[in-house]
């Protein structure tokens, strides 16, 4: 009992972790963490009522012991009697007073069984009870044939054992029947299609992947399956990366597609599908590389790059040759991973917020109490981290955004405004994955005209920011930025002031994810910027 108590804090972290790796969902969970609670009640129970059950019987021994040792010295010296018949008297004497010692001993020892017997049960005691003792045939089996070998033994009384004994075996008999019975109907029934309740219904799944028949196969094996395993990886890269939890992602078939596609949706709605290609790979060139032989042009889902599908066989020889070289699991793994960290600022909600809260006041306890929600709501703290994911900052320092919130909330409590003092307290690490091989944070910048206009257009309320800014303005900035940022599919950095670049980066985040833009405050002291250029609207270059 004691050696199961110590390992139940290990058992408990490991549920945590199956379900954060999304092996497991919520209601599995929840089953596991029921039938752990049940068994540190009843090992929890067993270990206290031991003790007492343990030392009752020692005393019961120890009292044996004394009444032999002390009625054979007592016979011998103050009656006078011979070794061998004192030891006679004297230990015959012993039993019948060690039968009466030994009643209080049963008792304790019955009542640590219904204690143990009571922990971990929903039901009242009586009822579980009688529950555990008929519950199987074979217990009852074996107490009816040893009350009916105690009626033949000679000196016990043979009617009251003949009777008990019949009893108990009358009621093995009709409990074991009863189980055939049950099990001989079950065959026979017909069956009923599982019938899904109007909540399960409703439930929209955060993250789910349909699968056509052809791609089943990678779902298969539950949670050893490749798919699975692969979608167990992203959520351990994306925590480490952004510090957000992916939710468990639900994988389905789905007669409508076709044999390889696969379709991912978000919230019930489809984000992106992609159809693969049997006996095929995708490989993708590293530069302006010629198309290899047999190759079917096509485009890679998750950041639209030029790629070609090409038979398995070709795949070592292409590797060589400089492509890189993608099989089906990593195609729907990349794809999955990149669609995640563009709608995670859309998953992440209260509940995660909560989880964050409670993570830092772990650590900092002081900072939580102070801030939130004496100074800053919980519904702004959400929008700020929402803020943060959407543009891809890391929020794993929670510690640090909510000490900043703190000091912000003194000047305003504007979402958009917080989400910029808190993104200047965390401007390293965002700049760390900016930087160049040579340590240079190589740079676009807006005209100072286009800026200007789109400055002037915002509007900051005591709770919220708008922008209006004219349609032409806000084509005049997307071609701008056009001719660079095709060049550049895999990342760009635009370098724009502070009191336009968060409506900057929203005009220009849904036909360019990749371009990440940074306000001049947003610059880490001792990192060298350099000038990739001014990009021009359509006014400035006429």
């Amino acid at each position: 009992a004691r050696f199961t108590l110590d390992a139940l804090p290990g058992k408990q972290m490991s549920i945590d972790a199956d379900l954060n790796a999304g092996l497991i969902n919520e209601a599995e969970a929840k089953a596991r963490r029921k039938a752990l609670a049940s068994e540190a009640e009843f090992y929890g129970a067993m270990d206290g009522a031991s003790r007492f059950t343990q030392r009752d019987a020692v005393a019961s021994i120890l009292i044996t012991a004394i009444n032999i040792f002390a009625g054979f010295l007592i016979g011998v010296f103050q009656h006078g009697m011979e070794l061998a018949g004192a030891l006679q008297t004297y230990t015959v004497l012993t039993i019948g007073d060690g039968l009466v010692t030994v009643i209080p001993a049963l008792m304790i020892s019955i009542s640590g069984g219904l204690i143990v017997t009571r922990a971990g049960a929903e039901r009242e005691i009586g009822a579980e009870v009688g529950k555990q003792l008929l519950e199987h045939w074979q217990p009852l089996a074996l107490a009816g044939g040893a009350l009916f070998a105690m009626a033949l033994f000679p000196g016990l009384p043979k009617a009251p054992f003949a009777v008990l004994a019949s009893t108990v075996s009358y009621a093995a008999w009709r409990i074991r029947r009863n189980s055939l019975k049950t099990d001989s109907q079950e065959p026979a029934a017909a069956p009923q299609p599982a019938k899904e309740s109007l909540e399960s219904l409703m439930r929209v799944e955060p993250l789910a992947i349909e699968v056509g028949l052809g791609l089943v196969r990678l779902a298969e094996g539950g949670a050893e399956s490749p798919l699975i395993r692969r979608i167990a990886g992203i959520r351990r890269q994306l925590a480490a990366e952004l510090g957000f939890v992916m939710p468990p992602v639900r994988v389905t078939d789905n007669l409508a597609l076709k044999a390889r596609e696969y379709v991912i949706q978000l919230r019930g709605v489809e984000l992106s599908r992609f159809e693969l290609v049997q006996g095929c790979e995708l490989a993708i060139p590293q530069a302006q590389a010629d198309a290899p032989p047999q190759g079917v042009p096509t485009r890679e889902p998750a950041f639209g790059l030029s790629a070609y599908w090409v038979p398995a066989s070709q795949a070592t020889e292409l590797r060589t040759a400089g492509f890189t070289i993608v099989d089906s699991i990593s195609i729907i793994g990349t794809h999955l991973a990149e669609l995640v960290r563009r709608h995670c600022h859309e998953i992440f909600n209260r509940q995660e917020t909560k989880r964050l809260l409670d993570r830092v006041s772990e650590e900092n306890p002081k900072a939580v109490e102070d801030v939130v929600p004496k100074l800053v709501p919980m519904a702004a703290v959400q929008r700020v981290l929402q803020n943060l994911l959407r543009e891809r900052v890391s929020i794993r320092d929670g510690a640090a955004i909510i000490e900043s919130l703190g000091e912000a909330a003194a000047i305003t409590r504007n979402p958009v405004l917080l989400t910029e003092f808190v993104r200047q307290s965390l401007r390293r690490q965002m700049v760390r994955p900016l930087l160049s091989p040579a340590g240079e944070l190589r740079v676009y910048f807006l005209d100072p005209g286009l800026e200007r206009a789109i400055e002037q257009s915002v509007e900051h309320g005591e709770h919220s920011s708008h922008l209006n800014l004219a349609p032409e303005r806000v084509s005049e900035l997307l071609e701008a930025v056009r001719p660079e940022a095709q060049q550049q599919q895999t990342g760009m950095v635009l370098l724009a002031g502070a009191g336009g670049r968060y409506f900057i980066r929203q005009l220009l985040e849904a036909q360019f994810p990749h371009v990440t833009v940074l306000s001049h405050g947003e610059i880490p002291p001792g990192v060298r910027v350099v000038s990739q250029g001014l990009l021009k609207g359509i006014r400035s270059s006429s």
